[in-house]
């Protein structure tokens, strides 16, 4: 899933630039145009901003899970070598 996210990440990358490269290329004169794209591009991040707050609070639950189930491992193996050399004595 990470790799396809990156894949994701890096394909929207080179769709973003080759169209930022294309809006300078042909720059609007009317400042009315301007007002608009930069509306437009205003639209863009924000839309963009809020899919990777998803994606950022997405991977954070999935660390803190991670993270407690790592702990909750480490108890069990520190039982298991613990409770092992005290039946043994």
């Amino acid at each position: 899933m990470v790799q396809r996210l990156t894949l994701r990440r890096r394909l929207s990358y080179n769709t973003r630039s080759n169209k930022r490269r294309m809006e300078l290329e042909t720059e609007p004169t009317d400042i009315k145009e301007t007002d608009t794209a930069s509306s437009q591009e205003l639209n863009s991040l924000k839309e963009e901003l809020a899919k990777m707050r998803e994606e950022r609070n997405y991977f954070q639950a999935q660390y803190k899970f991670q993270t407690h189930v790592n702990s909750e491992l480490k108890i069990l193996s520190g039982g298991f070598v613990g409770g092992g050399s005290a039946d043994t004595g």
